[in-house]
C-alpha cells in the first residue's frame, strides 16, 4: 500500500477544523446531521447520573465538539480532549473559552499510538479514529493500559456492508489555503488540482465482526452496540427541514434494529476491559 505513517501524520496535522467550525450552531451542536446524530448516540451512552463528577477522555476529540458538548450536559463532568493536530487542539481551546468551559474541559495534543495521560478515567472516548490507522491494535494497546476496571470504553467506527463499495483504502485530499476546509477528497487522483498540495490519508470501513474481533484480541469486551445512519435521505431531510433530531435518533434505532443494523453506516460499541 502506497501510504505510510508519516503521510497520515502529514493530513492529521492539518486538522480537519476548517471543515467542522462552520457546521456548529450557537449551542455548538453540529449542523452537519450526520454527525450531530453519532454525537447525541454517542453521549447517550454515558449512562450517568446528569449532575454526576464523571471524568471522561476523548482520544482523536478534532476541534471539541463532543467534549464540550459533554460538558454542557454534565455540569460536573470534567473531560480532556487529545488530538494529534496542533491546529484543531487551538481551535477547540478557543472554543471552550468562548462556552465559558476551560474549567472543565481541557485539550492537549497528543497520539492515541503513543504514551496516554495515565490518569483514572470513567469514560473514554475514541470515536472515528480507529480506522484511519494502518495499526490500529497499537492504539487500542494503549487505551487498555489506561482503562481500569470500571472504565467504559465507546468506540465507533464506519460500517462495511456489500452494497457499500470503493470507500476502503488511499483517499486524497486537499484544502484550503485560507480556513483548511476540505476542497477535494477522492480517490481518484485524476479529481487533483496538480497545482495544490495533496495529503494523504487511510480509511477503513468494519463490519461488525471485525470490529468485535478487534477489541477482543486487544483486551476488551463488546457490552452493547448500536448502529445509526439507516435512510440517510430521510434523516437529512427531517434534521435539515424540521430541525430535529431526537426523533429522528428514535427512528433511525427501530429502523436499525428491525434491519439487524444491515444497513448501517457506523457502528458505536460500549466495551469494558476483558476480565
Amino acid at each position: 500500500m502506497e501510504i505510510d505513517e508519516r503521510d497520515i501524520d502529514e493530513c492529521n496535522a492539518v486538522g480537519w477544523g476548517g471543515d467542522r467550525t462552520w457546521q456548529l450552531d450557537r449551542r455548538l451542536r453540529p449542523t452537519d446531521y450526520l454527525l450531530r446524530l453519532r454525537m447525541e448516540a454517542t453521549i447517550d451512552m454515558i449512562s450517568e447520573p446528569i449532575d454526576s463528577p464523571v471524568s471522561i477522555l476523548d482520544l482523536g476529540c478534532g476541534i471539541g465538539i463532543f467534549p464540550l458538548n459533554i460538558a454542557k450536559k454534565y455540569g460536573n463532568a470534567s473531560v480532556i480532549g487529545i488530538d494529534i493536530s496542533k491546529r484543531s487542539i487551538e481551535i477547540a481551546n478557543e472554543l471552550a473559552r468562548k462556552a465559558k468551559l476551560s474549567d472543565r474541559v481541557k485539550f492537549m495534543v497528543g497520539d492515541v499510538r503513543a504514551a496516554l495521560p495515565r490518569e483514572s478515567f470513567d469514560y473514554v472516548i475514541c470515536t472515528e479514529v480507529l480506522e484511519h490507522l494502518l495499526d490500529p491494535g497499537t492504539a487500542l494497546d494503549n487505551i487498555c493500559q489506561i482503562c481500569g476496571p470500571a472504565t467504559w470504553l465507546i468506540v465507533s467506527v464506519p460500517h462495511l456492508y456489500k452494497s457499500r463499495k470503493g470507500q476502503e483504502g488511499i483517499f486524497y485530499r486537499q484544502v484550503s489555503d485560507v480556513d483548511f476546509s476540505t476542497i477535494v477528497d477522492t480517490q481518484d487522483r485524476q479529481l487533483l488540482d496538480p497545482n495544490r498540495k495533496t495529503y494523504k490519508y487511510y480509511h477503513k470501513q468494519y463490519s461488525f465482526e471485525e470490529i468485535s474481533k478487534l477489541l477482543n484480541d486487544h483486551g476488551f469486551s463488546v457490552i452493547s452496540y448500536q448502529g445509526i445512519k439507516v435512510q440517510m435521505r430521510y434523516v437529512k431531510t427531517a434534521m435539515g427541514i424540521l430541525g430535529i433530531s431526537k426523533p429522528v435518533r428514535r427512528l433511525d434505532r427501530v429502523l436499525n434494529k428491525y434491519t439487524h443494523n444491515q444497513y448501517a453506516g457506523t457502528f458505536i460499541l460500549k466495551c469494558k476491559k476483558a476480565e
